[in-house]
C-alpha cells in the first residue's frame, strides 16, 4: 500500500537517490547518455535539493519504508519535480501525486499550473489534462535537454469572470 504525505527535510538524501535512479533507469529511454549524466549532476546537488524542500511544497509517495515518488511545487503554481521510482512505474503514483499538487495549488486560488516536462513525463501530464505551450531546449552543463513547457488551467479565473 502506498501512503502519500508531506516530505520531511530529513528525506532529501533519499529523494536525491530516487531522482537519480529514475533518471538513470527510466529517462535514459528518451535521452542520450551525456544528457542523463548532466541531469544527474544537477539533481544530485545536495544543497540545491535541500533548498527545494525548504522553499517549495513537497509530497512523497511511500511504499512501506521506501520512497516511491516525489512531487514539489512553488507557491506560484509551478510544479518543479515529479519523479516516480523505477520499481513503481505505471501504478498510478504519478497521477496521484499530480492530483495532490493540483488540489493544493488550486486551493490557493492559483488559476494556472505551469510545469517543464521531460519527454518521458509528457504523456503522463497530457493524460492529466495538461497541454503543451512550447517545446524547449534547456542548457544543462555541456548539453541541451529537450523538454516541454506545459500548462493546466482551473475554472477559478473563468468563474470569477462570470
Amino acid at each position: 500500500m502506498i501512503d502519500y504525505r508531506p516530505a520531511t527535510e530529513s528525506e532529501w538524501p533519499a529523494i536525491i537517490d530516487l531522482c537519480v535512479e529514475t533518471i538513470r533507469h527510466i529517462n535514459i529511454r528518451d535521452y542520450q547518455q551525456e544528457q542523463v549524466r548532466e541531469w544527474i549532476n544537477r539533481i544530485s546537488n545536495p544543497g540545491r535539493m535541500k533548498n527545494r524542500l525548504q522553499d517549495q511544497s513537497a509530497w512523497v509517495a511511500v511504499d512501506l519504508r521506501s520512497l516511491a515518488g516525489i512531487i514539489t511545487w512553488t507557491s506560484g503554481g509551478t510544479i518543479d519535480l515529479l519523479y516516480v521510482g523505477k520499481n513503481h512505474q505505471r501504478q498510478g503514483i504519478g497521477n496521484r501525486l499530480i492530483s495532490i499538487a493540483e488540489n493544493k495549488i488550486f486551493q490557493q486560488g492559483v488559476a494556472e499550473i505551469l510545469v517543464d516536462v521531460s519527454i518521458t513525463a509528457k504523456p503522463l501530464f497530457e493524460q492529466n489534462g495538461y497541454r503543451v505551450i512550447t517545446p524547449q531546449l534547456v542548457d544543462l552543463g555541456s548539453v541541451q535537454l529537450s523538454n516541454f513547457k506545459m500548462t493546466k488551467r482551473t475554472g477559478i479565473a473563468k468563474d470569477l469572470n462570470q
